[in-house]
């Protein structure tokens, strides 16, 4: 072959190859990726794992899984179980660490360990939590049967990681720490029983500005109290608690902790920047003193809507912005949004079921008339010809957020998509839970 003729082959075999790199980046559009990169997501058969195989690859290198929720709708339920179960099983996941306080934490995994029904339905009865409702409770007991399977090194492991503690599971915990704890001396006995009374007469988590300033100087004195006489005693305590010492320490802390910010009347989360952000500082240490203690090599975690972002939001730092900001955690979360179609949830403020919908109007005409339309779906927004990662748009976000910060933060264009999330799940149609404990009781 003559020298031309080779410089021609060469010169086609370039050109060939740059048009097919060229054929290869060219972006494609928010519709075409959706469509070509959502799978229906399978709510009902629990165990089906086939809708969420692309979280292998995903998830690999990772130590925290994040899904959120809007708090009222019967499916979050659904959706915790069918992710802590792929988890399980195929992300040797044990830690599960939920929105709520340590000492509520404690109380379920006593139930997911021992399947005592008897403590469950006491737990219902007193627990003030969105958290109380039939949907829940339900997902707590296929947790518990699921954990009857597992091999002791593998057991599920819940903890509450939230900075918030609730006033009767407080109690509650302190009446199980008694019982569980035959070591524990009378004085000792006395001692939690005084701080138990104490607390529960108050209002830890005062989100209705109720109990005002002499509520705040109650809990922090009764505290202080009980921290001294533990610390006075420190040794006769940890003999008698072993490493419940820790959990009645860290509830402690949490409890001092959170009257930093036991002072909203709204707690909204567009409107009450101050009190998310301090509380979800507290958050952030908690899980680090968690990390630590039982050095967790993996976890799920669970929360409402803006806590699994990764990045700050209408001007405030959530959770997972704290934690993807950690030197130790860079790289090592994976979020999933939650966003609802047409349909109810459970309002706690008027107590009542209500209409609702999240998802954009960008996302609804992406939908509407494709495979997808009426179904629940995930998209992932890691492939290839991502658009989600190399630009920052409101379809996959809450209609709430681009609504309410559409200007302070799409409109500034400051990072892509996937620095918030890296996932979106569409319930299709949101039904409301029904609170465990009926209205009026």
């Amino acid at each position: 072959m003559s020298k031309v003729k080779k410089v021609i082959v060469l010169l086609i075999i370039i050109m060939g190859l740059l048009g097919g790199t060229i054929i290869y980046i060219r972006p494609i559009s928010e519709k075409q990726y959706v469509q070509k990169n959502a799978d229906e997501l399978n709510l009902q058969n629990y165990e089906d794992y086939s809708d969420l195989n692309f979280l292998k690859e995903d998830i690999k290198d990772k130590k925290v899984v994040f899904t959120n929720e809007v708090h009222g709708a019967n499916e979050n339920a659904d959706v915790q179980y069918k992710f802590a179960s792929y988890l399980i099983d195929n992300w040797d996941c044990r830690y599960l660490l939920l929105e709520m306080g340590y000492a509520e934490g404690e109380i379920i995994n006593k139930y997911i360990q021992t399947g005592d029904e008897e403590l469950l339905k006491n737990f219902s009865n007193i627990w003030q939590s969105k958290f109380n409702n039939v949907s829940y409770i339900e997902y707590l007991k296929k947790l518990h049967a699921k954990n009857k399977g597992l091999p002791q090194d593998k057991k599920i492991i819940i903890k509450g990681v939230d900075s918030i503690e609730n006033s009767e599971a407080t109690g509650m915990y302190i009446d199980l720490l008694i019982e569980d704890n035959p070591e524990l001396g009378k004085e000792q006995i006395t001692a939690l029983n005084i701080f138990k009374k104490q607390i529960t007469e108050c209002i830890i988590s005062d989100v209705h500005g109720w109990g005002g300033e002499e509520n705040i100087k109650n809990i922090l004195s009764a505290v202080k109290e009980i921290s001294d006489i533990i610390n006075e005693n420190n040794k006769s305590y940890k003999e008698a608690l072993g490493e419940n010492l820790f959990s009645i320490s860290f509830i402690l802390n949490n409890i001092k902790n959170s009257q930093d910010f036991n002072f909203t009347t709204a707690a909204s989360v567009y409107s009450d920047k101050e009190w998310y952000e301090t509380r979800d500082k507290y958050i952030y240490e908690n899980f680090k003193k968690l990390d630590e203690y039982f050095k967790m090599d993996k976890c799920y975690m669970h929360y409402g809507v803006q806590h699994a972002y990764q990045k700050e939001i209408n001007g405030v730092k959530f959770l997972a912005a704290y934690l993807a900001e950690d030197e130790k955690l860079k790289d090592k979360l994976y979020s999933i949004n939650t966003i609802y179609g047409d349909g109810t949830i459970f309002q706690f403020q008027s107590y009542s079921p209500t209409q609702y919908f999240s998802i954009s109007y960008e996302l609804r005409e992406i939908l509407n008339g494709s495979k997808y339309e009426g179904k629940d779906i995930f998209i992932d927004l890691n492939n290839r010809k991502s658009t989600f990662s190399k630009e920052l748009t409101p379809t996959v976000f809450t209609y709430y957020d681009s609504a309410m910060v559409e200007k302070e933060v799409f409109y500034s264009n400051k990072g892509v998509t996937t620095d918030y999330f890296q996932g979106v799940i569409l319930i299709n149609k949101p039904t409301n839970v029904e609170p465990a404990i009926p209205v009026g009781n």
